[in-house]
């Protein structure tokens, strides 16, 4: 019984989790409001963006993040190549700033994989 422990949380610490850019969730972009809220006031809430567009319409701020999971069953023998994988979840949030400086229109994308893979 003390080899199964030790085993499953030697998985639980060698499983692989990455994260990169700024996850935006949902709730943050209800604090800011169209017509209202200042490009200012986005970057001092959510940071620098993923991508700056400019234009002589005004500017996109553009923020984009990635996590992956690697599952756990990825690192058992055997068990890892019919139930191993990973879990992804990114999001999108693109903000398009007037020539006033305020947020005219924002949109958001949310995208959840689960990639599994099977031995064929």
């Amino acid at each position: 019984m003390k080899k199964i422990i030790i085993a499953a949380m030697v998985m639980f610490v060698v499983s692989g989790c990455a994260t990169s850019g700024t996850l935006v969730s949902e709730k943050q972009t209800m604090e800011f409001q169209e017509g209202v809220t200042t490009e200012q006031e986005i970057r001092e809430k959510l940071g620098e963006p993923t991508t700056i567009v400019t234009s002589g319409k005004g500017r996109t701020l553009i923020y984009t993040g990635v996590t992956y999971q690697t599952k756990a069953a990825t690192f058992v023998p055997i068990v890892g190549l019919f139930a191993g994988g990973a879990d992804t979840r990114s999001t999108s949030v693109t903000f398009i700033i007037g020539p006033d400086g305020k947020m005219q229109e924002m949109t958001r994308s949310e995208t959840n994989l689960d990639t599994t893979t099977r031995l064929k």
